[in-house]
């Protein structure tokens, strides 16, 4: 989840206030493996960001679904 935290951009001590949800959603969800992030703030002083991963079924995977590039 480095490179989670590396791509939001979110300084320890920041303002809830102003920080821009939609960039920086926008910003994790360019990695290689995102499919999607949702910024939630939970006053006074913290921000979960909930991330989906890029799935996909490979044949031969069986049941297993395997994260790939998009």
């Amino acid at each position: 989840m480095t490179q989670v935290r590396q791509a939001a951009g979110i300084a320890k001590g920041s303002s809830l206030a102003g920080l821009n949800a939609h960039a920086i959603e926008q910003r994790v969800a360019k990695l290689p493996v995102m499919a999607s992030c949702h910024l939630t703030r939970s006053w006074p002083s913290a921000v979960t960001l909930q991330v989906h991963r890029t799935q996909a079924r490979l044949p031969g995977a069986g049941r297993r679904q395997l994260p790939v590039d998009r």
